[in-house]
């Protein structure tokens, strides 16, 4: 019998668990998975997934070119919440640890 939990799961396990406990923890009402903080919340999980990947294997080339894909859109997605409510991107900004845009 397999005993469930994060540290005997594959990778792919860890990052759903993780995306789905982001995409809870910012959305606004249950079923919400298409608001902009939630979108950045479940993006940002992926991307630190993929950034160490990408640095253990570094001449994978193919998903590195993916990892810059998901961080050009959540700039993009960051860019758009900026715009439309700051309060709510400065949030988002503050609880993801994530670097402000200029």
């Amino acid at each position: 019998q397999r005993v469930l939990s994060l540290s005997t799961s594959s990778r792919s396990d860890r990052v759903s668990y993780q995306s789905r406990s982001a995409i809870s923890e910012f959305a606004s009402h249950p079923l919400d998975t298409g608001t902009p903080s939630v979108q950045i919340a479940a993006l940002t999980v992926r991307i630190d997934s993929l950034s160490s990947h990408c640095a253990i294997n570094r001449k994978d080339h193919h998903n590195r070119r993916g990892l810059v894909r998901l961080v050009t859109r959540r700039r993009k997605l960051m860019e758009y919440l900026r715009k439309k409510d700051f309060d709510q991107y400065a949030e988002v900004v503050k609880r993801l640890g994530l670097k402000a845009l200029k």
